[in-house]
Order: structure tokens, then C-alpha cells, then sequence
């Protein structure tokens, strides 16, 4: 697996968690095209083109939208739904030339009653859903039968962003495993 984070600490530890050589990583922001670059050069050196792509970064701030400054807004945009789009434009030409890919991008109920204090966190997520359902629709289905562009719904897990939940974030995991 090769992953892509903003922080060296989290991703060293990561790496550490799965077992050290089968996680590689880029430290880096989605949200930036010479980070995802970057991400995918290592990728394909390590493990050849890309198969499976996994979009799950994003920010959470709790902050009303007047509170909030609105140039960390624009940012929280670009690293929720641009770094989404970034990494499903690089990964799905290889795909489709493969004939062959999976894309899961992580979406959330938050579109379907937002709560106060996550304007940023629930219009991008929206804008992930409906850019996947797109992407979707877009592909030729009967020339690419074996090029899946999925959203997954997990619910809430106890993570930084949500850390009074006490789902253990690994219980995701069936959801996304290889049969």
C-alpha cells in the first residue's frame, strides 16, 4: 500500500502499525498536483500502475461558517474535492487503458442533515458524492466492465475529526477488503 499524508509522524506510525515495508508513503497534501505526483511515481515504481485507489483524506473543522476564515475554507475545499478529483484523474486513464481499477472515494450522511458548524466538511462531501455518481456515469460500462468507481458510506468512526465515537476505524476494513 502506498499512502499519502501532510503529517510525517502519523505516517511513520502507520507505516509502523502495518507491519513497515508493506505501507510506503509521501508526505505530502492531496490538495497540491506535484504531492499526488509525486504520490503515484512512487506507487508505480514500487508496485506497478495503480489498481486501487482509496480517497479518505479530508479536514472536519467545527467551526460556524462566519467563524471560519475564508481562505481555510477554499483550502478545506481543495484538499475534501479537489484532492478526490486530483487522484481519480491520475489513476483512471491507467485503468482504463488496463482495462481494470477500482476507485473507492469516502463519503458521508453529512449532505442528508448537516449538522451546524460543518458548512466546509458537508459541501464537500456532497460534491464527493455527486462527483462520484458522474465519474460513474461516465465510464462505458460494457467497454469497461472491470473499472469500478464506488462511494463508500462507512458512518462515523473514532478518529482525530471524531474522537468521541467508539467504532474502532479497522471494523471499516470488511468494506474494503479484496474477495
Amino acid at each position: 500500500v502506498v499512502g499519502i499524508g501532510r503529517t510525517e509522524a502519523d505516517l511513520a506510525e502507520t507505516r509502523r502499525l502495518v507491519g513497515g515495508g508493506s505501507f510506503e508513503y509521501v508526505c505530502g497534501d492531496v490538495a497540491r498536483s506535484e504531492d499526488v505526483e509525486r504520490l503515484f511515481t512512487l506507487a508505480e515504481s514500487k508496485l506497478g500502475p495503480v489498481e486501487m485507489l482509496v480517497n479518505n483524506a479530508a479536514v472536519y473543522p467545527k467551526l460556524d461558517f462566519l467563524s471560519q476564515d475564508i481562505e481555510d475554507f477554499e483550502r478545506g475545499l481543495r484538499i475534501n474535492v479537489m484532492g478526490v478529483a486530483r487522484t481519480c484523474h491520475r489513476a483512471l486513464p491507467v485503468m482504463l487503458q488496463r482495462g481494470f481499477g477500482r476507485i473507492v472515494n469516502v463519503g458521508s450522511f453529512s449532505h442528508l442533515n448537516p449538522p451546524p458548524q460543518t458548512a466546509l466538511y458537508s459541501a464537500s462531501k456532497t460534491a464527493v458524492s455527486v462527483f462520484t455518481k458522474t465519474l460513474t456515469r461516465e465510464i462505458d460500462h460494457d467497454r469497461y466492465p472491470n473499472v469500478l468507481i464506488n462511494e463508500l458510506v462507512p458512518g462515523v468512526f473514532r478518529t482525530r475529526m471524531t474522537p468521541d465515537r467508539s467504532e474502532d476505524p479497522s471494523d471499516s476494513f470488511q468494506y474494503l477488503r479484496r474477495t
